[in-house]
């Protein structure tokens, strides 16, 4: 069957032709992204609520979510945290679910939950997807501008909404547009507060106010025919003067108007954030894509479409800046992978003519690498996947793995021509003899992507299109090389060609031969040397290799001034800050541009630099004006980071530097009770006159403050029965004092928020609330009669999983490192804590326990998929076994290149480590194959060993080095922080390196050993 397929060449060239063109075709419409195009099955519930404390947030809000939440299905894992203003839940579903729908449920869980919420935050709670932490510092939005103008910001937002948003949503690949920063306007009543004592007003006189904007349902009702309608009053606000005219109350047979004591006005709403750019409040648009949508494409159409709109309000000289474009990412990166993926081509073209001696043949293995990869371009469109930086990473990546199956089929053919057969003959022949190892080699590749199905983490996003995108390849070569490679071999085998590879007469290898034998003969000393040899370079790679995550806080050509501001902080005090550091950045000059975001808790300004500014010295003086400037500021914490400077920064202000040498996590289930546990502990630890200092209020992250109060009030309901006031009035009074929460009422036929307070409420502090004189009927009484105001400290992050709470003990213990640990071990194995508390683990930086014991589940069912792989197509245990020996080896080569390149090991090295347990066996697969068949023909084990190692050095050789030589334009001049492929790559190197030599040296030692051993106990056995 073999035969005649070969003996088809024009049909066979033909279906490949027609790949060849389909690919071509499939890799202009694949739609290019920078990131695969995946859905994390997990939702982000957000809710802000300004100047509330983390306690209050988790009680009232997050706690009252969390309990509808868990009613619904598919639910894997919650969790939430809580700080200041700020709360939001992390719902993390199985991974067969249906996103669409779950999204759709949560959000009717949301709206039946948001009646049981406290009014302030109903409509501040948001639904949106996750973002991965390899992507939080990106946006997920394709591009967002800056537009302002010679024209107010309410002007500049109407023009925007009636001109340029529906063009922009009707683009073809724009999913949705948003836009912030214009003003928003409110029904504002405030109550003059002298006026409301003399006309005896207060709050609860306002209620019937609520009562207002909206239609109310009356009930039912029957007409003449007996019919049963609704009836509605349509109770809608219409104009501020039939606001005014409202009665509060009568005093004397005389109404008390709203007007009377109040000032009505339709007014912006207070800001919550502001925009800027260059020091100009600006309003920012941002544009989402489709999914599937080419981003480059769709991009350009809105260059275009604001184009256009600035053209045609040149009036109002109207500017846009691009405050992000996710694009330039795409074309940086995909023509950098491009780049590097041709050069990758152009190297593994220049080893082959060196191993071949001969152009045409060189061809023949580019052109299979070719049709292998537009073959899979076909395929991988036909299945909707997106051409992006992980998916041609790992095409680049396999590039050296494509050309083995084509190289070891073509020598092979060779060979046999040279060996004197005719050239169809040496066509089939060749290929049959190495089609189980070259079928092996791809298979043992494959199958150590099946386990990154099983990955639970975020890493699935990335690894599971990278694995389909390389498997598919892989396949691909496969039949390429037992197809199409040996029929262009077969038209290139002309007499003229016949010793085109020099031969492999063992004469020419007397050396190797010599030294070969040496080994085996030795083969107990080779393989203790061996065994040193891996213990060394383990110990070097285990003492001084680091190991951990790439956080990379580097914003190119940029720098930056990040200011946190202290609990209660108001919007106009972090706006003040921020604008003296404008001023003297306008001041310093020698930037491109710089924008500016401001909100109450923190803020921020990126000034970004061209490539000539950046690399000049004006981000330096530019970083040293900001903290001359930073140094008059001890209130806020504040951190200037520029990015060439590699010191690390600057970081100053409020106590969030503060660190400690200890950090003992405590969880339970019970809010209070973890808290009365960690106190008790506290007093525990400060017993111990090693023990400096203890915090039991803070987090485990260091820019996290911890001294953040909280005034609670704590209303005695009996006293205050005794004045006939309800608790609701009484929260209204303060609620109104203290800045108000509104609610959304309909007026003049559009819905508005209404807010009622007193005018001075900024002004009021927290004597003058609880000295507020609250009238009631005849009797009068102040706040401090009826309640209690305490100042109590608050932790400043509350974070809680699957209901079980989280209390990070820091303290500092003044002795060694080692004594240090003790210490904290001993704590947590002789503590006594009660019953459903416990002592957990600190989180780590690298990985945590959970996902370390996940990566080597993965890696070890590699190694087992790859011995079930080769066990089926040896129909032996123990030659897959010697195979499987080569992964250690390989692993000398990954601990020696990073120690000697003292490049940090992470996530990615643990991936190119399992993918390195199916290319090193490659080789040994070709070589133990080739060995087995000079057996069978009637050679003695040595002689079977030297011939056979001898007869696969060029195969061998040429497959390692085009791979790893292939892969080495990936690492050179490459961001070791930015580029994913970069550890993946120079693990490869290494451990492929490694291999190479050892499947050359060890290999056919290891071999000896084993079939030694397996004949002396085979005999014993058969005595």
């Amino acid at each position: 069957m073999f035969e005649k397929i070969l003996s088809r060449p024009v049909t066979i060239l033909m279906f490949f032709a027609s790949m060849f063109i389909l690919g071509i075709i499939a890799f202009n419409l694949i739609p290019l992204e920078l990131k695969p195009d995946t859905e994390y099955p997990q939702l982000i519930v957000s809710v802000s609520w300004t100047n509330v404390s983390p306690e209050t947030i988790e009680k009232k809000v997050i706690s009252v979510i969390e309990a509808e939440i868990y009613t619904l299905e598919n639910i894997y894992k919650v969790s939430s945290e809580s700080r200041s203003s700020y709360g939001s839940i992390s719902i993390e579903y199985k991974m067969d679910t249906d996103m669409n729908f779950a999204y759709l449920a949560l959000n009717e869980k949301l709206f039946q939950v948001k009646k049981d919420l406290p009014e302030a935050v109903r409509n501040r709670v948001y639904i949106r997807k996750y973002v991965p932490r390899e992507e939080a510092d990106e946006s997920r939005e394709l591009i967002s501008y800056n537009i302002f103008g010679h024209i107010s910001l309410e002007e500049l937002g109407l023009i925007i909404e009636n001109d340029l948003e529906h063009v922009l949503t009707s683009i073809e690949g724009v999913n949705s547009v948003e836009i912030s920063g214009i003003p928003k306007n409110e029904l504002r009543i405030l109550l003059d507060r002298n006026k409301a004592e003399f006309y005896g007003i207060n709050i609860s006189h306002f209620s019937k106010l609520y009562q207002y904007g909206n239609l109310i349902n009356a009930g039912e009702v029957r007409d003449d025919a007996g019919l049963q309608f609704t009836v509605d009053i349509d109770n809608e606000l219409t104009s501020a003067e039939q606001i005014g005219n409202i009665v509060l109350k009568y005093s004397n047979g005389v109404p008390i108007r709203i007007k009377d004591v109040s000032e009505i006005s339709i007014a912006n709403k207070e800001h919550t954030s502001i925009q800027r750019i260059n020091g100009r409040e600006s309003v920012d648009i941002s544009v989402f894509k489709e999914p599937g949508a080419n981003a480059i494409s769709t991009c350009d159409k809105v260059y275009e479409a604001v184009d256009k709109f600035i053209n045609d309000h040149s009036r109002y000289e109207l500017r846009s800046e691009i405050k992000l474009d996710s694009t330039e990412s795409i074309r940086e990166e995909l023509g950098d992978i491009k780049f590097r993926g041709l050069l990758s081509l152009i190297v593994i073209m220049l080893v082959l003519l060196f191993f071949l001696k001969n152009v045409k043949l060189s061809v023949v293995i580019v052109l299979s690498v070719g049709v292998s990869l537009l073959t899979s371009g076909f395929v991988l469109y036909f299945f909707d996947f997106t051409l992006n930086i992980v998916t041609l990473s790992g095409l680049v990546l396999s590039f050296g793995l494509l050309v083995d199956n084509s190289v070891v089929v073509l020598e092979n053919i060779v060979r046999l021509y040279n060996h004197g057969l005719e050239r169809f003959r040496a066509t089939v022949d060749g290929t049959r003899e190495v089609i189980m190892p070259v079928l092996s080699s791809t298979l043992t590749t494959v199958v150590v992507f099946i386990p990154f199905l099983y990955m639970s983490g975020e890493r699935r996003l990335y690894w599971i299109p990278m694995a389909i995108a390389v498997g598919v390849s892989l396949l691909s070569s496969f039949f390429v090389s037992i197809t199409f490679t040996p029929i262009l071999t077969g038209l290139f085998l002309t007499e003229k060609y016949r010793n085109a590879i020099a031969g492999d007469d063992l004469r020419e290898f007397a050396g190797y031969s010599r030294f070969l034998k040496f080994f085996i003969n030795n083969r107990k000393v080779v393989l203790i040397i061996t065994g040193l040899v891996f213990y060394v370079s383990y110990f070097l790679f285990d003492s001084y290799v680091d190991k951990g995550r790439r956080f990379s806080w580097n914003v190119e050509n940029t720098v930056r001034v990040y200011i946190s501001m202290p609990v209660g902080s108001t919007i106009d005090m972090s706006d003040d800050i921020i604008k003296k550091f404008e001023e003297r950045i306008i001041q310093t000059g020698g930037y491109d541009k710089f924008t500016t975001t401001v909100s109450p808790s923190m803020s921020y300004v990126q000034i970004l630099y061209t490539d000539e500014q950046y690399y000049s010295t004006a981000p330096f003086e530019m970083e040293n004006e900001l903290v001359s400037m930073a140094v008059n500021f001890s209130g806020p914490f504040i951190s200037i980071y520029n990015p060439l400077n590699q010191s690390g920064g600057y970081r100053s202000g409020g106590t969030t530097s503060k660190s400690y040498n200890s950090t003992i996590l405590m969880k339970g289930f019970d809010y209070e009770g973890l808290k009365t546990e960690a106190e008790k502990l506290e007093r525990y630890l400060k017993d111990n006159p090693r023990i400096s200092d203890v915090d039991i209020s803070g987090t485990g992250r260091w820019w996290n403050s911890s001294d953040l109060f909280n005034y609670t009030i704590k209303i005695d309901r009996k006293k205050l029965a005794s004045y006939y006031v309800s608790v609701t009035d009484l929260v209204r009074e303060i609620r109104s004092s203290t800045g108000g929460a509104g609610t959304n009422v309909f007026f003049g036929g559009e819905e508005i928020e209404m807010s009622v307070k007193y005018s001075d409420y900024k002004d009021f502090n927290v004597r003058q609330l609880m000295d507020k004189v609250i009238k009631s009927g005849s009797s009068e009484f102040r706040i401090k009669e009826v309640a209690q105001i305490t100042k109590e400290p608050v932790m400043n992050s509350i974070s809680k999983e699957d209901q079980s709470y989280t209390r990070y003990i820091r303290y500092d213990y003044n002795a060694s490192t080692k004594q240090t640990s003790e210490f904290m071990n001993t704590v947590k194995e002789t503590y006594p804590l009660p019953m459903g508390y416990r002592f957990d683990e600190q989180d780590e930086t690298y990985m945590t326990e959970e996902e370390k014991k996940e990566i080597m589940w993965l890696i070890m069912l590699a190694v087992a998929l790859v011995f079930m792989v080769t066990s089926a197509l040896f129909e032996s245990l123990l030659h897959p076994f010697v195979i499987i020996l080569s992964i250690p080896l390989s692993l000398t080569g990954v601990f020696l290149i990073f120690f000697g390149l003292g490049e940090l090991f992470n996530e990615d090295s643990y991936m190119g480590v399992i993918l390195l347990e199916g290319i090193v066996v490659n080789n040994s697969i070709i070589l133990i194959h080739h060995i087995n068949s000079k057996r069978h023909i009637g050679l003695n084990l040595m002689n079977a060993i030297i011939s056979g190692t001898i007869e696969r050095i060029r195969p061998v050789l040429m497959t390692s080095i085009t791979t790893i030589l292939g892969v080495l334009p990936l690492i050179i001049n490459s961001d070791a922080e930015k580029n994913f492929w970069y550890s993946f790559s120079i693990t490869t190197i290494g451990g492929l390196s490694a291999s190479t030599f050892f499947v050359l040296t060890v290999l056919p030692v290891m071999y000896a050993f084993f079939e030694r051993v397996r004949l002396r106990f085979g005999a014993l056995f058969r005595n």
